[in-house]
């Protein structure tokens, strides 16, 4: 018996476990909450926080020669560290703690990049509004405003005048624990994510998407596509700047993903953290497009101890796309909606709808991640076909509501 623990499985990523139990793994997961629907799935369930660290080392050591536990993951920033920790304690090959924290706090990431040469906007760290509107100064309006330890959109800001900037800082302190905050130049174009991971100190590229935001001061992802249309010098290009920069940071082993800019300057690196993008797309997006998904080929080459260059081939070689937003209500309205979803998710290339279980419970204006209600996905052999397909889900979504 060969075992992986996961940490941290919420009910959008449940594909996670499913594909470590196909890779040939005994399954143990961690969630805080004791119903969640990860343990109906895994071999093994723990009621722990993905963040409480401490916790977690301890589980696993006293249960490794139990299990055989060869593995650890988690797929979401509230839980790598404790994956980092996990690993460095079981002596699994993994990034240091270091590394995985540069990767985790926006201050240490930047910095690194800064002296390694690696293209990211300019930045300042501010504590004062005094201090904010010297660097808006240096760096001219719009700027984008950023808690260095939040994550999920908490906090982000893109300002425009400055008249703005007083009551922008006082929101963005209120999403983190320090006393400073990030002012970076703002940056315009395509945003591009990445995902690879590293084998024996090789790094593996599988795959790029693109994201769309909802409109500025709040940058809330609200759909994207997969995979990225882009040259493939473009690709060339990010992929080696992606594994520049999570070298840089001292990441040089499993998982990582990347956030990037591209316009007519070149790239630009926003995030890397030793994970893959979040199950929206890792668990959903490029499996409903190719029937596997990258994660999948981490866990195989976690078990056979061999990269399976075959699938990674099958996930680039794919010529269908997977497209997914955000459900679309109308601000003021009560968000308990899975009665009219059965009814929408029969529209011809729909795939899946996902109601998130703590949704708000009104309907409201993006500030933050935490204001999403729920995902829709479809797939087709045309962007067109999956725009279609959104667009009428959502129509379709909005007309059904209108009759409650």
């Amino acid at each position: 018996m060969k075992s992986i623990f996961l940490i941290g499985v919420g009910e959008i990523g449940l594909n996670q476990i499913r594909w470590a139990q196909d890779a040939g793994f005994f399954v143990i997961t961690s969630n805080m909450d004791p119903d969640a629907p990860a343990f109906k799935l895994a071999d093994v369930g723990v009621v722990l926080s993905g963040s409480d660290t401490r916790s977690l080392v301890g589980y696993a050591l006293e249960n490794q020669e139990r299990y055989n536990i060869l593995a650890v993951y988690s797929g979401n920033d509230f839980g790598v560290f404790s994956a980092s920790c996990v690993a460095q304690s079981l002596k699994f090959p993994s990034p240091s703690v270091a590394a995985v924290s540069r990767g985790l706090s926006k201050t240490l990431m930047k910095t690194c990049w800064s002296h390694n040469g690696v293209p990211t906007p300019s930045f300042q760290m501010v504590r004062t509004e005094t201090e904010a509107r010297q660097c808006a100064e240096l760096f001219g309006m719009p700027i984008i405003l950023k808690p260095p330890d939040s994550s999920g959109s908490q906090g982000i800001q893109v300002i425009e005048k400055i008249g703005e900037l007083e009551p922008a800082l006082d929101r963005a302190f209120r999403y983190s624990r320090r006393d400073q905050m990030i002012i970076e130049k703002h940056v315009d174009g395509r945003h591009i994510d990445a995902n690879a991971f590293f084998w024996d100190d090789r790094f593996y590229a599988t795959g790029l998407s693109e994201r769309y935001f909802s409109p500025i001061p709040y940058r809330v992802p609200i759909g994207g596509y997969e995979p990225a249309i882009l040259s493939i010098d473009e690709k060339d290009m990010v992929n080696t700047v992606f594994e520049k920069a999570t070298r840089a940071l001292g990441i040089n082993q499993g998982p990582v993903k990347g956030d990037f800019i591209l316009n007519s300057e070149g790239i630009h690196v926003i995030e890397v953290s030793a994970r893959f993008h979040g199950d929206v797309g890792t668990c959903h997006s490029t499996f409903y497009r190719t029937g596997h998904s990258h994660l999948q080929a981490y866990f195989e080459t976690l078990f056979t101890r061999r990269v399976p260059f075959q699938l990674i081939d099958d996930i680039a070689s794919s010529t269908r796309i997977s497209g997914w937003r955000v459900l679309d209500l109308p601000e003021g309205y009560s968000t308990d909606i899975r009665r009219v979803i059965s009814k929408c998710r029969e529209l011809d290339g729909i795939d899946d709808v996902f109601i998130r279980p703590r949704r708000p419970a009104v309907a409201s204006h993006l500030h933050n991640n935490n204001d999403v209600v729920g995902f829709v996905w479809a797939s087709g052999k045309s962007k067109q076909f999956v725009d279609a397909a959104l667009d009428g889900f959502n129509a379709e979504l909005r007309e059904n509501l209108n009759f409650q």
